[in-house]
């Protein structure tokens, strides 16, 4: 036969998988003095696939690219003949001056016996490791089959005293490392690092989720081409395999992939940012056993780890405190305060910065917020042209800290995203979404959601909305000639000066965090009950216990500055006043524009009840009532009787009707709007009961009248 011996190469590191034939020619040609003698290897590929290669001479001839009578196969199967066929034609093509039309019968032959052949070769290759150690069987199997690991790979013993181990794959792998990743909510998720050898080459670590793991299909995309599983349809025996070689040998590790404080050990608090936790002391920190692990969009988000020296942290709580010089005290000391108040945790209402393009407020923003990282800049943060569920998954992740959300303009899905993710944020409530195993968790903002807006959001904002925000108007634009402050300011935020005084405020709070956190609500109520009578009557409830908030923030802030030398205590008393007043004249200026709104709606309502009430009118004329549910009044119809009563009872009424729309939507009155749709109108369109005409309406709370006609 021309097909006269064979030697079977096992994969080694740099070589993979093949066998050598040695291939005589027949001779069919009284011419030809001698047979020719040629060599044939068959090198394992991925699917049952091989690469062939054909050449006359030693192994050095293979290798020499000089020489031009080597004929290589592209990838091929050996079991298809149009394969087979094209692989005749470039060996055709290569030995074109000698007889090789014998070689497809070899070919054929190949096709039948080359699986056994290797099958052979890998058997007798195992039997001989075995026999020299380099097979282990691995640990925590009791029945079949069995699963064994060589330096090769893994291989498979189908049953009980079986001859032979059939490969299953030519690289070794371990679970190093599971990671438990917390974001805070209560559902966490896994994450495996993996290290291991392919062909007894070590290849780099990797992680793989457990849902990658399992489903196998990772291997090409994270160990290359040359990784090689034999039997596909058995690639579970592979992950089995890499499980019982992991087997009581996997760091388990519980890592937080968000911000903000958590309780580590009992009795024990620190503050996880980018580059790790603060704690009280070296000590403390010694306790906690966990790992931050936080996506690299938040890699700016990281503090100074190291505690600074004295005359340092009382240089950089001065440079945060100047801050309070920038602009109007109204505007600065409220911001300021703000994001200390948001470093002790339960941050219940967000901050609303308005003013004209160019004012600084951006410039601000991204300053304060530097006092959680100096590199900290705007593209750092989220804007209005996110989705809500985008900024809300943001704001999760950063507890605790300062999200810029900027550039409002009042455009309907802006208008969304501010009343979604204001009302979530003082609620402590997001949006529940279906989580593995059927949970429902809730993703509520944990960090201080500081907005940038041209314009006020009263024409767009229910009377709730403007509740839970804390409206900062800048009447002047931000100083930036050469000698102006922010441009110290600035460099204490670049340079890392702001980071430090914060870091240094949190190491100060940790060791008596517990008992802060414990206080904070009782502590803001009393300072919210003792200004409630200067903040006035109508004030909404919320506003006394936002004024609260941040007064709790300043002592905390101020107590600290003084226990660093950064300020003396007469000092302390001076701006413990200075402040005060900034934000009580904040929270007054924003109730007196809740006021003006909350009138031109109660002038509405009070003159719609006179007209129902003396008959002039009846709801009939302007629209239908739907008892138990709401109001269906048409605009224009309510707009025209408001004037006729207020005429009859000899005052006058300004609003147009669009501004009345506007002011009962801003007041919370209206149950719904085709705002969101391409008519963008504060009406509705309703059909009356019985009747199949679809009219425009304002659908307005039930109680939105008095009288019941």
């Amino acid at each position: 036969m021309p097909i006269d011996d064979h030697d079977y190469r096992p994969p080694r590191a740099g070589r993979e998988e093949e066998v050598v034939y040695t291939i005589r020619s027949e001779v069919s040609d009284e011419t030809l003095e001698e047979v020719q003698v040629y060599s044939l290897a068959v090198r394992a590929r991925p699917y049952n696939t091989h690469i062939m290669t054909l050449w006359q001479g030693d192994e050095a001839a293979r290798q020499d690219p000089g020489n031009d009578l080597v004929a290589q196969s592209d990838r091929m199967d050996l079991e298809k003949e149009p394969d087979r066929k094209a692989y005749m034609d470039t060996v055709r093509d290569v030995f074109r001056d000698h007889a090789v039309a014998w070689f497809a019968a070899d070919l054929q032959r190949l096709k039948r016996t080359h699986k056994s052949v290797v099958l052979e070769g890998r058997n007798r290759n195992k039997r001989s490791a075995q026999d020299k150690g380099g097979f282990r069987r691995l640990t925590g199997q009791d029945e079949y089959p069995a699963l064994w690991r060589s330096e090769n790979g893994y291989s498979v013993e189908w049953q009980s005293a079986s001859a032979f181990l059939e490969p299953l794959n030519n690289f070794t792998l371990r679970i190093t490392e599971e990671l438990t990743l917390d974001d805070g909510s209560g559902v966490t998720e896994k994450l495996f690092t993996m290290k291991g050898e392919l062909e007894g080459e070590k290849v780099p670590a990797f992680t793989l989720t457990p849902r990658q793991f399992r489903g196998m299909a990772w291997i090409e995309e994270k160990l290359g081409e040359q990784a090689r599983i034999e039997l596909p349809a058995k690639k579970y025996l592979v992950a089995k395999a890499i499980q019982l070689e992991s087997y009581r040998s996997t760091d388990k590790v519980h890592a937080y992939k968000h911000t903000g404080w958590i309780q580590y050990a009992p009795g024990e608090w620190g503050y996880m940012h980018a580059g790790g936790i603060i704690t009280g002391s070296s000590k403390a920190a010694r306790k906690f056993k966990g790992r931050v692990v936080m996506s690299s969009d938040y890699a700016h988000r990281r503090l100074p780890s190291e505690k600074a020296k004295a005359d340092e942290l009382r240089e950089a709580v001065r440079a945060s405190l100047s801050l309070w010089d920038l602009t109007d005290d109204r505007v600065m000391i409220p911001l300021t305060l703000a994001v200390y108040r948001t470093a002790l945790g339960n941050m219940e209402f967000s901050i609303y910065l308005e003013g004209p393009t160019g004012f600084g407020k951006t410039t601000l923003g991204v300053l304060l917020s530097q006092h959680f990282g100096r590199l900290l800049e705007p593209g750092d943060h989220a804007s209005y042209n996110d989705t809500p569920y985008a900024v809300e998954a943001l704001s999760f992740l950063l507890k605790d800290q300062v999200l810029l959300l900027d550039d409002y303009r009042g455009k309907p899905a802006h208008e969304n995203i501010l009343a979604y993710i204001t009302r979530n944020a003082a609620n402590a409530q997001g949006r529940r979404r279906m989580g593995s195993g059927g949970s429902l968790p809730s993703r509520p903002p944990r960090a201080l959601i500081l907005n940038t807006a041209e314009l006020l959001p009263a024409k767009e904002a229910t009377e709730s909305t403007m509740a839970r925000l804390l409206v900062l108007r800048m009447t002047e634009r931000l100083d930036t000639s050469k000698d102006a402050p922010i441009n110290e300011a600035q460099r204490a935020g670049a340079s890392g000066q702001l980071s430090t005084a914060m870091a240094g405020f949190l190491r100060y709070l940790a060791p008596d965090y517990g008992q802060i956190k414990d206080t904070l609500r009782a502590q803001a109520r009393r300072y919210g009950y003792q200004a409630s009578a200067e903040l006035g009557d109508g004030v909404h409830p919320r506003t006394p216990q936002m004024f609260g908030d941040l007064m709790v923030g300043r002592d905390l802030f101020l107590e600290y500055a003084e226990s660093v030398g950064a300020i003396t205590d007469q000092e302390v008393a001076t701006l413990m006043d200075r402040s005060r007043m900034a934000v009580m004249s904040a929270f007054s200026e924003q109730g007196t524009r809740l006021k003006k709104i909350t009138d031109q709606v109660e002038r509405v309502r009070a003159f719609l009840n006179a007209t129902l009430g003396s008959g002039a009118v009846s709801i009939e004329d302007l629209g239908f009532h739907a008892p138990g549910e709401a109001l269906y009044l048409r605009s224009k119809d309510l707009h025209e009787a408001i004037l006729a009563q207020a005429q009859r009872q000899g005052q006058s009424f300004t609003l147009s009707q669009q501004a009345m729309d506007e002011s009962l939507f801003e007041s919370g009155w209206l149950l719904s709007t085709d705002r969101d749709k391409a008519r963008n109108t504060y009406s509705i369109r309703k059909r009356r009961p019985g009747d199949a005409k679809v009219i425009q309406v304002l659908h307005l709370k039930e109680d939105f009248i008095e009288t019941r006609v």
